[in-house]
């Protein structure tokens, strides 16, 4: 099942007519929407692409244990936001208009143990995208709560240096606890090939004006003064953004750098 809800700051046209009962909260960003809680069936969802035009859009989302994930809640955002829940087998599905979306996936709850992960994807007119390689899961580790500048480790090899006083929270989130997820895999539609890492940070969808630095082990045997890139998630543009670069450190131990504007899917990859 899939259906239709409204991001912060836009509207839901043609969704369902008359007598929708747009009543519930949207969780797809953190911030407060309209949920079609009647559904949206099939020509009824505003979309102005022709059947032929519409694109279709689907895949499997995997534990951290690599078992199919039930229950995992899915948006496809642009504007409006259509949501599915992963099935018993972990899949979802979705038929949407051909443009550039966020893809989101999250576990409701506040005491859900997995992190967000988020996505860009660009579909064509008409396209069917079945996409094999599945997303995973990864556990959220937490630290406490961040109250002055500084630097703070998040995951093993992984430290975040944030501002709590630069820090847009998302909805509901009251302090910056920063954490991150690791995947045992890495999740599919990232913006580069040579993928170093991939992190799923939280608080998820927490902007930073300025953006933070990160410092990392360099696991991968990287040489002294060279460079690799960051790119991260973001709903506002439903793409991947620019995150920086961060150069590997003299002694060949460390990489630092980077300007990363949100806590979203980081991915680290040579250029």
């Amino acid at each position: 099942m899939w259906a239709v809800v409204a991001l912060a700051g836009c509207t839901a046209t043609g969704t369902d007519g008359p007598g929708t009962d747009d009543t519930a909260a949207a969780a797809d960003t953190g911030t407060a929407g309209q949920d079609d809680t009647a559904g949206a069936a099939a020509g009824d969802t505003g979309d102005t692409a022709s059947a032929a035009e519409l694109a279709s859009l689907s895949g499997v989302v995997v534990t951290p244990d690599d078992a199919p994930a039930e229950g995992v809640f899915v948006t496809l955002c642009h504007g409006v936001c259509r949501y599915a829940e992963t099935g018993a087998d972990g899949t979802f599905s979705f038929e949407a208009e051909p443009q550039a979306y966020a893809l989101h996936f999250t576990q409701l709850g506040k005491d859900a143990p997995w992190a967000d992960i988020l996505v860009a994807v660009d579909l064509a007119p008409g396209e069917t995208r079945d996409i094999a390689e599945p997303f995973p899961m990864a556990e959220l580790a937490s630290a406490d709560e961040q109250t002055a500048a500084g630097e703070v480790q998040v995951a093993d090899g992984l430290w975040l240096t944030l501002d709590p006083d630069v820090f847009e929270l998302p909805f509901g989130t009251d302090v910056l606890a920063p954490g991150a997820g690791v995947p045992s895999s890495f999740p599919p539609e990232l913006p580069a090939d040579d993928v170093l890492a991939v992190w799923y940070l939280d608080p998820f969808d927490a902007h930073s004006d300025p953006g933070f630095s990160l410092r990392a082990t360099n696991s991968w045997g990287l040489e002294p003064g060279e460079e690799a890139v960051l790119y991260v998630s973001n709903y506002v543009d439903y793409a991947w953004i620019d995150g920086g670069t961060v150069t590997v450190s003299d002694d060949g131990t460390e990489l630092t750098g980077g300007d990363l504007p949100v806590l979203s899917t980081v991915v680290l990859a040579l250029d």
